[in-house]
């Protein structure tokens, strides 16, 4: 039986969707070599003399994507070097708006201006329709500038060599000929929440882009200006609004750690809803641990009896055009002998196209897992053998190429130390994806439906942990939205979220002085709860959730911190 707020919930993420209309984000998230020719999409001219490189660490800046969790791109500025770009959908109607990282590491005696990231026309023209530009002052300070097929204006501002700055490229199309603007912002301090009055520089001159739909990279390619100046560059975000630059800041899009009480459903919590009746899934009575996991040892798990006919619940997470996001859960499989099932997926709607269901079974006291493309297609198994009774991590990749029905789908299975950097190898795949035209915004747990005759029959699975990130493989897999310090706080805390205002997600840290019954709930102004974090016993430290607030309109919310007979309130702006 399906229910109404599945409803609420497809309008709700349709609506986020529609708001925040990014196109391309490109964290730089590949090994450290001497080009970006062919990694994620980049294609170049191969000049040899002068590529494109890849360096390490990223660039780091508050408040913005994930800055310098992965790595960058570098510009020498040989003459007439090497020139990367990358093709997006064609726009040609309302505003573009361009993002990234910069830092200009070096200026030569010799340099006077030039470019090395401009958005271009669709269709391969070369007229670079929007540039951002560097006007070199002395060896030691610049300005910023921009221009549209045209002259360069500059603004007036001194920059500093060696210094990160955040800039923001603004393409508006307007009706009529050669009336077209280019406005650029640049920021050092955190990225505003709306789009600020006053640009550092505006242009008009030059003539109008029939569209955009390419992304330059250029190593000084047909240009000379910067005559051998060291620039870095990190971080590119490429959307329809000024919101679609900052949502998903952090990358972390979803967490669930289970912090309910033993013997609680799901049904309701935290967001998750019911898809398919059956046997109530409960929260069982203790979590998992697993070294170097950082949803280890944190709340509860939930427990899954294969066979029983136990319900199928969804979550939802915000809807992500990033290149590559992950799946990673903490599971424990108990057993003798159980036939294949899935208990954990990726979906596009609650209930919808399931997509990389994660399977295992059991074969005289062996345990295998695997994963489908689709409910659809053949299950490939992972041909390691492991243990029941023992906590695995498990990862999937899922990695959008550009092209119909050839996104990639893999496995990866950890059960000693997870590694530093991604494994060539991978326990399964990768997998083509048929149909690859549905947007993946949600987990799907499963014991019950879909499962063929009686899957996962003879088998209790344990998840714990739950992940979907778009963060680096390190970061990703590392990052904890949900920790606990083990110092016990002198006083009950909630401090402010960070960032406040937020969009469409914040942190909220807070502290436990003794063990006892505690929520962590959110409220509207008018007393509607519309979050549940945090219900269950907790032991005393200090903790962090993240709370999501996609599906809900900006305004004013409370959140109401509840341990024992102690209680702390905190106001929080949602502003979209």
């Amino acid at each position: 039986m399906r229910y109404s707020i599945q409803l609420c919930s497809i309008i709700l993420m349709f609506a986020f969707r529609l708001s925040a209309q990014t196109i391309l984000t490109e964290p730089f998230d590949y090994p450290v070599r001497d080009s970006l020719d062919g990694m994620g999409g980049w294609t170049s001219q191969k000049v040899i003399k002068s590529k494109v490189a890849i360096v390490a660490p990223g660039l780091s800046f508050t408040g913005y994507a994930a800055g310098g969790t992965a790595n960058a791109v570098r510009f020498a500025n040989v003459d007439n070097g090497d020139l990367c770009w990358k093709t997006f959908t064609k726009i040609d109607s309302g505003n573009v708006y361009l993002s990234f990282l910069l830092r200009v590491d070096s200026l030569t005696p010799s340099a006077v201006y030039g470019y090395n990231i401009a958005l271009d026309e669709a269709g391969g023209s070369t007229n670079v329709n929007l540039r951002a530009t560097v006007g070199r002052q002395t060896d030691s300070t610049f300005l910023f500038g921009i221009s549209k097929n045209s002259g360069v204006v500059f603004g007036k501002t001194v920059r500093k060599v060696k210094q990160t700055y955040l800039i923001v490229l603004r393409y508006q199309f307007v009706a009529g000929a050669s009336n077209d603007t280019a406005r650029m912002y640049v920021f050092t301090a955190p990225m505003p929440a709306s789009e600020p009055a006053k640009t550092d520089t505006l242009t008009g001159a030059g003539s109008d882009a029939a569209s955009i739909g390419e992304i330059w990279l250029s190593n000084s390619f047909a240009q000379s200006g910067l005559k051998g100046s060291r620039v870095t560059l990190d971080e590119v975000r490429l959307g329809r609004t000024w919101e679609s630059l900052t949502v998903q800041q952090g990358s972390t899009l979803m967490t669930e750690d289970f912090y309910f009480n033993a013997g609680d459903t799901l049904r309701g919590k935290n967001g998750w809803i019911v898809y398919y009746e059956g046997t109530p899934v409960p929260v069982d009575s203790t979590g998992l641990s697993f070294t170097g996991y950082h949803g280890s040892g944190m709340g509860r798990s939930i427990r899954l009896v294969g066979g029983s006919g136990g319900q199928t619940l969804v979550k939802t997470f915000p809807y992500t055009t990033d290149s590559t996001f992950f799946l990673s859960c903490m599971v424990n499989v108990a057993g003798s002998s159980a036939a294949d099932g899935f208990f954990i997926s990726m979906t596009n709607d609650p209930g919808g196209s399931y997509r990389v269901p994660v399977y295992a079974k059991i074969t005289a006291g062996k345990l295998q897992f695997g994963i489908r493309a689709t409910l659809s297609g053949p299950i490939v198994y992972d041909t390691t053998g492991y243990v029941p009774g023992v906590t695995y991590v498990l990862l999937v990749r899922y990695r959008i190429v550009p092209g119909a029905s050839n996104d990639e789908a893999s496995l990866f299975v950890f059960g000693g130390a997870i590694p530093a950097s991604e494994p060539p190898r991978t326990s399964v795949g990768p997998l083509i994806m048929p149909n690859d035209n549905i947007n993946v915004m949600g987990v799907a747990l499963n014991t019950g439906a879909f499962q063929a005759g009686s899957g996962l029959n003879g088998a209790t699975i344990r998840v714990d942990g739950i992940r979907i990130t778009t963060l680096p493989w390190r970061s990703g897999l590392t990052a904890a939205p949900v920790r606990r310090n083990n110092t016990v706080p002198e006083q009950l805390t909630l401090d402010q979220n960070y960032p406040n205002p937020f969009n469409p997600s914040t942190s909220i840290r807070f502290s436990i002085t003794a063990k006892a019954a505690s929520s962590l709930r959110v409220f509207d102004m008018v007393g509607r709860e519309v979050g549940v974090l945090v219900d269950g016993m907790l032991e005393p430290g200090e903790y962090s959730v993240r709370f999501d607030g996609s599906g809900l309109a900006s305004g004013i919310y409370l959140a109401r911190l509840q341990s024992g007979h102690a209680v702390e309130v905190r106001k929080m702006m949602l502003l979209k």
